[in-house]
């Protein structure tokens, strides 16, 4: 090969090498987008009582190749219009701005509950709160609702309000529910007894507790409760006034003696807890 050929051939190569690099560049080169995101909205309608929107309930459709971010939107909790700007940027930075409304309005047709009569139990009877009970509303039909019974005490008499809540919109309302003492009787079996008499002639709360303490057969004597017992001093007059203990408390006077007054539940019941603990004297055994 002489010295013309040789040059021949490194000059083709060159022109290889050169135009190869061009087509490599041409074909790796992606030109920057330059196009917004194509965006379609509508606008909304709420009742007050509903949540606020988010950007993405107004848009219906979004058309781009690239990744991109939808603009948070902050709208605010009164009645009637107001314009939102809706804004979406893809990765190039190119940004497609919309105008939607958002109307709220006034919610004027209140819901319903249905079955809310007042409720009578007695003191340890079970209730189902929710039963025929139902919250109704024209628009959405069939609400979920809570029960709030914290305001009710079941051990105790009296007259109390159960709250009925609805659960996603602020209405509420008030049921009655009156305890009474409970009016079962019931017959226990093999249930012995203990005379009051001779020793005992004002000691008939006690001698109550001793026997049905003996029936869960619990080791006590009749003594041993009354030295239990709080006392305190009996019934006396003075310028014309009567004095005394308070039997809420203790025991007025003397169960031992005749003219002592008594004793009511919870001294009693504070002794009967001490033999058998956490235990509930009723008072119709008094």
């Amino acid at each position: 090969m002489n010295r013309k050929e040789s040059l021949k051939i490194l000059f083709i190569f060159f022109i290889m090498l050169l135009f190869g690099d061009l087509f490599l560049l041409f074909i790796s080169f992606k030109p920057k987008d330059i196009t917004a995101p194509n965006v379609e909205v509508k606008n909304l309608e709420i009742y007050d009582y509903e949540e606020l929107p988010k950007a993405q309930d107004f848009i219906t459709k979004i058309t781009e190749s690239s990744d991109y971010k939808i603009k948070e939107i902050f709208p605010e909790k009164k009645l009637g219009n107001q314009n939102i700007e809706i804004m979406v940027e893809d990765k190039y930075g190119n940004i497609t701005k919309k105008t939607v409304v958002l109307t709220i309005k006034e919610y004027e047709l209140s819901p319903i509950f249905i079955g809310l009569t007042p409720i009578t139990i007695e003191i340890g009877e079970s209730l189902y709160l929710k039963k025929d009970v139902k919250l109704l509303d024209k628009k959405e039909g069939n609400i979920s609702f809570l029960v709030d019974d914290t305001q009710v005490n079941y051990n105790k008499p009296g007259e109390y309000k159960i709250i009925y809540k609805a659960k996603n919109i602020n209405f509420a309302k008030e049921r009655t529910i009156t305890i009474k003492e409970s009016s079962k009787s019931y017959m226990l079996k093999n249930f012995s007894t203990y005379n009051q008499y001779p020793n005992y002639p004002n000691g008939c709360e006690s001698i109550a507790l001793y026997n049905i303490l003996k029936y869960y057969n619990i080791n006590v004597k009749p003594d041993e409760i009354v030295a239990r017992l709080k006392k305190g001093s009996g019934i006396y007059q003075e310028n014309g006034n009567i004095y005394g203990g308070n039997p809420e408390i203790e025991f007025v006077g003397n169960p031992k003696a005749y003219n002592g007054y008594g004793v009511y539940e919870t001294p009693i019941q504070e002794v009967g807890n001490y033999y058998k603990p956490a235990w509930l004297i009723i008072q119709a055994i008094l």
